[in-house]
């Protein structure tokens, strides 16, 4: 299968992953959690290819139970997003 999107690198010690909602189109859809100096932990929907660690932070949401509702949201729609994306790059595929 072909890629259907290309991420930029990160390092894998920097990403620490709270809850893995799927992977389709050979992205992992998780939901992560990163700190800056002095901050609270702030929760992001990001999608990860596997190999050398691409990544990229589609939302970002407060640590609360409210911010985890609205990631939980928005990653079902992009794991649904990203299965549509993957029917249609298959060859031969009526989608």
């Amino acid at each position: 299968m072909r890629s259907v999107v290309s991420l930029p690198h990160a390092k894998r010690e920097t990403l620490h992953t709270v809850w893995i909602y799927g992977t389709a189109a050979g992205l992992d859809v998780v939901l992560r959690t990163e700190a800056g100096p002095g901050t609270a932990p702030s929760l992001y929907v990001s999608v990860i290819a596997p190999g050398p660690i691409g990544i990229e932070d589609l939302s970002m949401f407060p640590n609360s139970v409210e911010g985890r509702a609205g990631a939980d949201v928005v990653a079902g729609a992009v794991l649904h997003a990203l299965e549509i994306a993957e029917i249609e790059a298959t060859p031969g595929s009526v989608a």
